[in-house]
Parts: structure tokens; C-alpha cells; sequence
């Protein structure tokens, strides 16, 4: 059967992760923007900026927490491997094509997200 190599399953995990990790980034340089008109001590700016500021905060700091927007993905992509791969689960994939044939650890943001869409990854074949 055609199932998605090992390495190619690595690198959408290891994409995944960095999305989440650049999300939660912006998620914080946002709140640096917020925290410097905070610290302007002048009322005009404070007024006229604080309140789109801190909403832009919280609105994209809302998205970046939030997993939903992946999991259809995520799930798929492990459908994919159970049911193409004829894997009993995503484990005995994740351990034959990725640790022992690659020597690689699922990225741990992307076990989560794994894990939210209903496919949890055993601990040892997660770095």
C-alpha cells in the first residue's frame, strides 16, 4: 500500500511544531507592542492606542493558543497512516519508519496536537 514515508511524516511534524512555535511567538511580540504604549505615561496615546493594541493582543494570542485549526490535518494525517500504512496505530508506524529507521523523535507540539486529534504518541517516540 502507499503510505507517506517516514521522513516526509517527520518533516509535517517538524512544520507543524514550528507553526505553533512562530504563532506563540507573534502571540508575545504583540504583547511587548501592548506593554510599550502602556509604558508611554502620556494620556493621549494611551487612549487613542491601548484598547486596539490589547484587543490585537488578545485576538491573535486566542488563535495561537487554540488547536482546532490543525487537528482536521493532524487527523488525517494519521487516518492516513492507520489505514494506507495498514499500522495498527500510529505508534507501531511512528517506531518502525521514524525511530528505528530514521533514528528521529516526534517534536512534542506536535504530539500534542496528535493528541488533541485523538491519536496520542507514546512518550518514548516523543523528543
Amino acid at each position: 500500500m502507499a503510505v507517506i514515508s517516514g521522513q516526509d511524516y517527520y518533516d509535517v511534524s517538524e512544520a507543524y511544531s514550528a507553526a505553533i512555535d512562530a504563532l506563540n511567538e507573534v502571540s508575545g511580540h504583540l504583547w511587548d507592542a501592548t506593554y510599550i504604549i502602556v509604558l508611554l505615561q502620556q494620556v493621549q496615546p494611551e487612549v487613542d492606542l491601548l484598547t486596539a493594541f490589547y484587543d490585537s493582543y488578545k485576538i491573535n494570542s486566542a488563535i495561537s493558543t487554540s488547536t482546532l485549526n490543525y487537528l482536521g490535518a493532524v487527523r488525517a494525517l494519521q487516518n492516513h497512516i492507520i489505514v494506507r500504512g495498514g499500522y495498527d496505530t500510529v505508534n507501531t508506524y511512528i517506531r518502525a519508519e521514524i525511530k528505528t529507521a530514521l533514528g528521529l523523535l516526534i517534536p512534542d507540539e506536535f504530539a500534542s496536537l496528535s493528541a488533541a486529534a485523538g491519536y496520542p504518541i507514546d512518550s518514548d517516540l516523543v523528543a
